[in-house]
């Protein structure tokens, strides 16, 4: 599960991992994409479980993107898919987000059976 948290006037975005692939930030300023690497256990499992949390200041036209494990884990090493999901995210940024959800989804998914669910969401400020 991962948990985020945008406050659309302030900007502050607090995202909380439970287990989940990481959350991918583009900032309209920056080149390269944050990829928020935390670690956090599995919910419902642990008595004592523990969450990464991560908070930061998106500025307008600022991008997030959530997805489920089937987008990255379908072929190919986790690290090599997760790093060609957030270029993909980074190489649109130009592009309006209604149009960068879907097309990302056809290039990662690009000739492969899914063998999991995929589900991808993105959020502009």
């Amino acid at each position: 599960m991962l948990y985020a948290r945008l406050n659309h006037h302030t900007g502050r975005l607090t995202v909380v991992n439970a287990g989940h692939p990481p959350a991918i930030v583009v900032h309209l300023d920056k080149l390269e994409p944050l990829i928020l690497e935390q670690e956090g256990d599995v919910v419902g499992v642990f008595v004592d479980a523990e969450y990464g949390v991560t908070d930061l200041t998106m500025q307008s036209g600022d991008r997030m993107f959530l997805y489920t494990d089937g987008l990255i884990e379908s072929a190919g090493s986790y690290a090599e898919r997760l790093h060609c999901l957030a270029n993909a995210f980074c190489s649109r940024r130009a592009f309006l987000l209604r149009d960068v959800v879907p097309a990302v989804v056809d290039e990662m998914m690009a000739g492969l059976c899914p063998t999991d669910d995929t589900l991808l969401v993105g959020v502009e400020l």
